[in-house]
Formats: structure tokens, C-alpha cells, sequence
């Protein structure tokens, strides 16, 4: 798959508005970074939030993508059968860490406690399931690796997009929201990284669940670049210290 950050985030709390202000939180040191483009924040509710329900192009759709989240259950023969959640509730926000970096997409979501799905011993017939999906929680990836492309910047452009995605992280955890974090980078070498270049700015430019509909490219660009701004409404540290989870707010 190519060099990939893959993070999740959990709040057990039950607030919106507890919600909403741990995302303003990273939104905030995300524009203290020196990513390309940070977008607003979005919210969504009920079925604005399903990407099924968005054109091909809609600047939304790829995060929206990755704000499902997938449910396993036992299937006869010991198999697994994999049930897609769409969110119910979406408070989110994209940003674009660099040239040739992929779009680093960051929120919480509620999910419904059950889903309706189609039977698969009876074609005809719906069953109901329970999700387990309780309190805010957000799976994503970004792909990092083609950053270091010469054309794009090398080894400095990768360090200063990976490493921004990192110090979000830590920052997430430092908020208390941080669940789990794999980085490829790490098991690829040992994790000491050479200081981030302050004399070569990220370019500014108009210019992942890791199995992607074929019907949808993961964005290396955002359709528009809005530094500030407050939420829109529809419905309506150490590059280390994030490898270690901790407690949920």
C-alpha cells in the first residue's frame, strides 16, 4: 500500500458539543502546522452523511467515505461476512499535508446501535444487527510515501507531511481521543527523523479504510482552500508520544 499513517479516535462522551469542541481543538493545531490547505469543519447529520447519497465529485464524498466504519460477523464455514456503518452524525474537517500526500481527514462520528442488512441464508428477507458502536469515535488513514517523490519536494516534503500528521496525532492524544496509532514508517526504520526544515515551507496550492469503492480516486488535492472559518453546518509534543494510546474523554 505505500508508506500509511492509520489512526482512530474515541470520546465516550455523549455531548455534541464536547464533540465539537475536541475537533475545533485539532482543527486549530492543524493550522499551527505547516499543512497545505486545512479545511472548515463540517457537520452532518442522518443522511447527508452517507457518501452513497453524493455525486462522484461532491468535495465531501472522500471524507465521508472514511467516516464509515465496517462491522464483522461470523459467516457459515468459518468465514466472515463485513457490514458497512454509516455515520449518523459527522463532525469532521480535511487537510491536505503536502504535495503528493493524500488528503489527512480527521473527526468524530456517532453511529446508529443497530443496522438492517439482507439475510444472506434468505435473499428475501432483512435481519437486524447490533453495531457495538457506541459513543464519537473516527478511522482513517493517509498515505504519506509519495510525497518524498522528487517532483514534489523529496525527502523534506515526505519528512514535513508525515511528521504534521504525526504532531496531530500527538495532539489528539494529548486530548485524550487518541486510540490507536500504526505507523509504516516505523517498521520500516527506527524513528529518528532529522529536524523539519523551517527555510522550506509547505507549497500552497489549489494543486484513505483502506479498501476504496473503484468507483472513487482518494484525493491528493482538496477542491478549495479555507484557512478559517468557522463550522459549516448542513442539517441545519513529541512525534513519539502519540504511539501509546490513551484514556478516552
Amino acid at each position: 500500500m505505500g508508506l500509511t499513517i492509520h489512526y482512530s479516535l474515541k470520546s465516550s462522551t455523549r455531548s455534541p458539543k464536547k464533540a465539537r469542541e475536541l475537533i475545533a481543538h485539532l482543527r486549530g493545531r492543524a493550522l499551527d502546522l505547516p499543512f497545505a490547505q486545512v479545511e472548515d469543519i463540517v457537520e452532518l447529520r442522518g443522511e447527508d452523511c452517507n457518501f452513497d447519497q453524493r455525486d462522484q465529485d461532491d468535495p465531501h464524498r472522500w471524507l465521508l467515505i472514511q467516516a464509515g466504519q465496517y462491522i464483522d460477523r461470523p459467516a457459515p464455514g468459518g468465514g466472515t461476512y463485513s457490514y458497512s456503518v454509516a455515520p449518523t452524525h459527522v463532525i469532521a474537517f480535511e487537510t491536505l499535508p503536502g504535495d503528493g500526500c493524500e488528503a489527512a481527514n480527521f473527526g468524530l462520528c456517532r453511529y446508529p446501535a443497530h443496522i438492517e442488512v439482507t439475510d444472506s441464508d434468505s435473499p428475501h428477507r432483512k435481519k437486524r444487527l447490533r453495531t457495538g458502536l457506541s459513543g464519537w469515535s473516527w478511522q482513517s488513514f493517509c498515505k504519506t510515501q509519495y510525497a518524498s517523490n522528487a517532483q514534489c519536494g523529496g525527502v523534506e516534503n515526505f519528512l514535513r507531511c508525515h511528521l504534521a500528521v504525526i504532531k496531530m496525532l500527538d495532539h489528539a492524544k494529548s486530548l485524550g481521543i487518541l486510540e490507536d496509532v500504526s505507523d509504516e514508517v516505523v517498521t520500516a526504520r527506527s524513528r529518528s527523523w532529522p529536524p523539519i526544515s523551517k527555510t522550506c515551507p509547505a507549497k500552497r496550492t489549489r494543486s484513505t479504510r483502506t479498501s476504496t469503492p473503484n468507483s472513487y480516486r482518494r484525493p491528493t488535492s482538496l477542491p478549495r482552500r479555507r484557512q478559517s472559518g468557522s463550522f459549516e453546518a448542513k442539517s441545519s509534543g513529541t512525534a513519539s508520544s502519540a504511539y501509546s494510546s490513551s484514556p478516552k474523554t
